[in-house]
């Protein structure tokens, strides 16, 4: 699909590593206020570095880290970006589960519809907080905090996550629709990221 411009918009992917060479990525979507500015682009970068200091980098076994944050401008195609180097390693004592392996958070906007919500695969948890085909209670009401937390962050500062849809009835758009997200849910079941492109 060719490049789609979305107005007043960012897009910030987290970036993991494994064991120097496994990689994952979660790629969101930020309101701006100030068009182009690479103060802004700084700023939103560090909000999720703190969040994930602060509230993913416990949940996450100590075998991944978050090596960079990047933010790029999705405005026009040729946007400015802009990369924040992290190398942060997670906290959580327990052994990883295999790579494939994930749960999942859905970011909702308060509209119906597939377009009007948005979904993120989340690092392999660890495994004693998984339960056959289950993320224990505990660990998902961890994660839920988590995506709460990161959601009121973003809105702090007028940079609201955004879920942004891209096509409409099978037709791509000529720019990208935002909505802005206000809750999510994180999904208890476990699932596998094999095949998969996040």
């Amino acid at each position: 699909m060719p490049f789609i411009p979305t107005a007043d918009c960012l897009k910030v992917t987290m970036k993991y590593v494994s064991d120097g060479d496994m990689i994952a990525e979660n790629v969101f979507h930020v309101n701006t206020v100030i068009p182009d500015s690479p103060t802004e682009r700084d700023f939103i970068a560090n909000i999720f570095k703190d969040w994930y200091d602060s509230e993913y980098k416990p949940l996450v076994t100590a075998n991944w880290q978050l090596d960079q944050v990047i933010t790029q401008d999705i405005t026009i195609e040729e946007g400015t970006g802009s990369v924040l180097e992290v190398g942060i390693v997670g906290t959580n004592g327990g052994s990883a589960s295999a790579n494939n392996v994930s749960t999942t958070i859905t970011w909702l906007t308060g509209l119906a519809g597939k377009s009007a919500r948005g979904r993120s695969f989340l690092l392999p948890p660890p495994t004693s907080a998984v339960l056959e085909r289950s993320i224990t209670t505990g660990y998902q009401t961890s994660l839920q905090t988590a995506a709460g937390v990161l959601i009121a962050s973003l809105a702090t500062g007028a940079n609201d996550m955004q879920v942004v849809s891209y096509v409409s009835g099978g037709v791509p758009r000529a720019a990208g629709r935002k909505l802005t997200v206000t809750s999510s849910v994180v999904h208890g079941r476990v699932t596998s990221q094999r095949g998969r492109l996040n």
